[in-house]
């Protein structure tokens, strides 16, 4: 077992509960009025498809699939919807609260790698409060795929830790069942339990374990039709156009890393002391620096970036960077500590109004869809031939193209219960010309965005207008 001497916090600034309760105060004031304001893009999509009224049903979700194979994250959908129904708070406090968990998760892992306590909260902190990624997996509802991706995965990581090879697979299955990155995640896991020094017999019944968990998913996988390499859009296809992957590289260095790397200088500058890690705090580095690597090791291969692919590795990073910042701390006399623990307290509460600003691409997003769902409701039960035209207001980012995509029929089958065609004018940018079609006369209501709500004005106007139709 990895292991580092603890020394004890004798002071006010050095205490661990303190540590928790500020970490708590600034995710708290960071991310709690922003939660749970509406439903954004996919959203709409995963709470239709996750739909649950029978133990058929729940079977359902491990069955079939629209694209990905993601039921643990449908079964997450059609719980929330049975509790909450379509009120987005109570999806918001879901993703919060799988975001307290994971940091909850890797605070553990650092304190079984012995690591002394305030530390492992750092460690916590480190993913928690980066910049990059979290925010996104916690306001928009869709974002839950990476949080369970990362829960499930320091969880196994912890079973490791523990020497629970049969736990940690079931743990790794979680996270197959949660994101397609984790069908990697045994060789972090496998690399962890090396450089504990576990034995080649441990090691062999770990592999054992791990490879029956991928077969049973590839099984479940390949019954559920859900998309390959081959099949899936050009976007979610392996590119080898090494440019790209280099710039795939540097963009996932910066959100996983800079954080982190920032935080270790600025305790360096503060303390001014020269660190010498410990043989376990190079193994942790070591440790942590390979799952980074390794949990970019499929998407820096895609040729779509997404903040959302930084969440699983960056617990790495965050490993590494507490056992360094204990290597720090330890090589500084007790003023530069305090010096160093107050600094932190100011700088912590200080990035709060960073993440609120961060925060408002997310927010403003879901408070128009959340204006625009009851006019829609009231446009589909009003349209007596199946279809709505809904003039779109794209003089501002927040409209219903940015904030629906192509899903507006699904949000409208939501809230009214019955598929609609939508008839948006103007097409979005980037529509191909053969999909843009003229509005035809007919429609005798056209529903207009005006501040963040749907009005209901004639559609004589818009005769003649080009659309694109949305089934």
């Amino acid at each position: 077992m990895i292991s580092e001497s603890e020394p004890s916090p004798a002071h006010w600034w050095a205490r661990p509960s303190l540590h928790v309760a500020l970490l708590a105060l600034v995710v708290g004031l960071a991310y709690v009025p922003d939660v749970g304001h509406g439903f954004v893009k996919d959203d709409f999509a995963w709470i239709l498809a996750s739909r649950a009224g029978s133990v058929g049903d729940l079977r359902r979700l491990f069955e079939a699939t629209s694209g990905f194979y993601r039921p643990v994250v449908s079964l997450s959908f059609a719980l929330n919807e049975y509790a909450s129904g379509l009120s987005p708070l109570g999806y918001g406090l879901a993703n919060l609260g799988l975001a307290l968990l994971a940091a909850g998760g890797i605070g553990w892992v650092a304190r079984l790698w012995r690591l002394p306590p305030s530390a492992c909260v750092f460690a916590a902190a480190l993913w928690l409060l980066n910049l990059h990624g979290i925010n996104m997996a916690v306001l928009w509802i869709s974002g839950r795929t990476a949080l369970f991706l990362t829960l499930f995965a320091v969880l196994a990581a912890a079973a490791v830790a523990k020497d629970r090879p049969a736990t940690a697979a079931l743990f790794l299955f979680g996270a197959l069942l949660s994101k397609e990155e984790a069908v990697l995640l045994p060789l972090p896991l496998l690399l962890m339990l090396v450089a504990m020094g576990g034995k080649r017999g441990r090691i062999a019944v770990t592999a054992s374990l791990f490879a029956a968990a991928e077969i049973a998913y590839f099984v479940l996988r390949a019954r559920s039709g859900a998309m390959t390499p081959v099949t899936a859009p050009w976007f979610y296809r392996f590119t080898f156009d090494w440019s790209q992957v280099a710039r795939n590289i540097a963009e996932y260095a910066d959100r996983s890393c800079t954080f982190t790397l920032v935080c270790l200088l600025v305790l360096l500058a503060l303390v001014r002391r020269r660190p010498a890690l410990s043989e376990s705090e190079r193994r942790i580095v070591a440790v942590g620096l390979g799952w980074l690597c390794l949990g970019f090791a499929i998407t820096v291969f895609l040729p779509v970036r997404s903040s959302l692919y930084a969440c699983f590795p960056s617990a790495g990073i965050a490993w590494a960077g507490a056992a360094a910042a204990t290597a720090i701390w330890r090589a500084a006399p007790p003023r530069r500590q305090q010096a160093a623990a107050i600094a932190a307290i100011v700088l912590a509460l200080a990035l709060v109004p960073v993440y609120r600003v961060r925060n408002v691409r997310w927010v403003e997003l879901a408070d128009l869809t959340a204006g625009v769902m009851p006019g829609l409701e009231q446009a589909s039960r009003a349209s007596s031939d199946g279809t709505i035209l809904i003039v779109d207001e794209r003089t501002t980012r927040a409209n219903i193209a940015s904030a629906f995509g192509g899903l507006i029929p699904e949000a409208a089958t939501l809230v009214a219960g019955r598929r609609r065609s939508i008839w948006l004018v103007p097409p979005p940018s980037g529509t191909d010309a053969a999909e843009i079609v003229a509005v035809p006369p007919g429609p005798r209501d056209a529903w207009v965005l005006r501040d963040k709500r749907l009005v209901r004005v004639d559609a004589a106007r818009w005769t003649g207008a080009e659309a694109i139709v949305l089934r």
